[in-house]
């Protein structure tokens, strides 16, 4: 649409009511004439920009201007072993890691990592605590969405008698020099499997 008092610029949003600027023919967007044109961000993405060059294109037809394609913003989680301090950090493949901070993408759900505390240590893994909130709590095998950067605290208890000593024993029953280290996720003692795991991994 062109008329006496310019060319029709349209600026399009996902979502929201075109916005309209009437620029005179051969004229380039002025910054001032731009920030009429109002965007809604989302805070989970890097600001939004307009997919056209204001700086260096004069406008001479009728044009409709989109935003360029949103970028999500990547958040860092970060572990904390608490009272265990040599606990191992296990990722959510069940993979020993030395890496102690995840990266989670807005919009994506990111399944936390997990913490196994030497046997001697006697402590049971519970799950994680987000540092400086009390109460909010995260488990493990569970997807989550992150909107922030956040620092993970494992929890821990001290084991009953009656988990020590299974513990113990399956250790012992794959010989001298197994598995030294139990795993204990979501209430339950894996003790067994680390030990057959690993004595399976011995060479005679």
């Amino acid at each position: 649409y062109k008329n006496d008092e310019g060319i029709m610029v349209t600026f399009m949003q996902t979502g929201q009511a075109p916005q309209q600027l009437k620029i005179e023919k051969g004229k380039k967007i002025t910054a001032e004439q731009l920030a009429s044109i109002r965007i809604v961000q989302d805070e989970g993405y890097e600001p939004y920009e307009w997919d056209f060059d204001f700086e260096n294109t004069p406008i001479t037809e009728t044009i409709q201007i989109a935003l360029k394609p949103a970028v999500a913003k990547t958040f860092t989680i970060t572990y904390e072993l608490g009272e265990v301090a040599n606990a191992k950090l296990y990722d959510a493949e069940k993979n020993e890691t030395k890496e102690f901070t995840q990266r989670a993408k807005y919009g994506e759900n990111v399944v936390v990592g997990y913490a196994e505390a030497p046997l001697n240590q006697h402590k049971k893994f519970l799950g994680w605590k987000v540092k400086g909130e009390d109460g909010k709590e995260f488990a493990t095998n569970q997807k989550y969405e992150f909107t922030k950067d956040i620092t993970l605290v494992a929890q821990w208890r001290n084991m009953t008698d009656k988990e020590i000593s299974a513990a113990e024993d399956a250790v012992a029953a794959v010989g001298e020099g197994a598995a030294k280290v139990c795993t204990l996720v979501g209430g339950e003692s894996t003790a067994a499997e680390i030990a057959r795991s690993e004595a399976g991994e011995r060479t005679d």
